[in-house]
């Protein structure tokens, strides 16, 4: 057999080669972008951090790691429309990201987008229904909508789980004050909550 009959073939394994290794060094070279953003949020240079998430991303538009931590930075930064953006992304990605959830949440919580907020808060709940910080969130957005009832059901949920927890009395107690309802129950609430954090001033304004 002539050799030039195997040139298509050894034509198509470099090219096979070719995709595969500049695959590796593209996925290699957005994941050091997203190693070196994370250095620069943790050392406060958030700005930064946000511009090596978005190379990572331009390298690698399915490296959810990025967009997660670029919607982590554009939430420090206050900037909650943009994270909301990329945890849009990062949830279209992967449907099973609580934390993104539970990120996308706090972001609609901080634009007042309460309804929304819940929404995201009650999905991350169904596979986290034991998450102290989560059920505290669900109850202080579930507070802006007038939902007593829901906020009295998590903050006792959290109460149970972590008896110590003096912010979940605190909040359950002065709400039911600032309502007029249950006065007794509201000041003893308030009174626990003290008592487990007696130098807190947000506790000690409840009184």
């Amino acid at each position: 057999m002539n050799i030039t009959d195997s040139y298509p073939k050894i034509i198509l394994i470099l090219i096979l080669v070719y995709v595969c290794w500049s695959s590796a060094i593209f996925s290699q070279t957005s994941e050091s972008y997203v190693k070196s953003g994370y250095n620069k949020f943790v050392s406060g240079h958030v700005d930064e951090a946000i511009a090596l998430f978005s190379k990572a991303i331009e390298l690698d538009k399915q490296n959810i790691n990025a967009y997660f931590q670029r919607a982590m930075s554009y939430s420090f930064a206050t900037k909650h429309q943009e994270a909301i953006r990329d945890y849009d992304k990062v949830l279209s990605l992967n449907p099973e990201y609580i934390q993104a959830f539970i990120s996308r949440g706090s972001s609609k919580n901080k634009l007042k987008l309460f309804k929304e907020a819940i929404a995201d808060f009650n999905m991350a709940l169904e596979k986290q229904p034991d998450s102290p910080d989560l059920l505290y969130d669900h109850a202080m957005a579930a507070e802006k909508l007038d939902r007593i009832d829901v906020l009295e059901s998590s903050l006792r949920k959290l109460n149970h789980l972590k008896p110590d927890h003096a912010h979940a009395y605190n909040a359950l107690g002065y709400t039911l004050a600032d309502r007029n309802q249950r006065l007794q129950e509201a000041r003893d609430l308030v009174a626990k909550a003290l008592s487990l954090s007696p130098d807190d001033p947000f506790i000690m304004d409840s009184m």
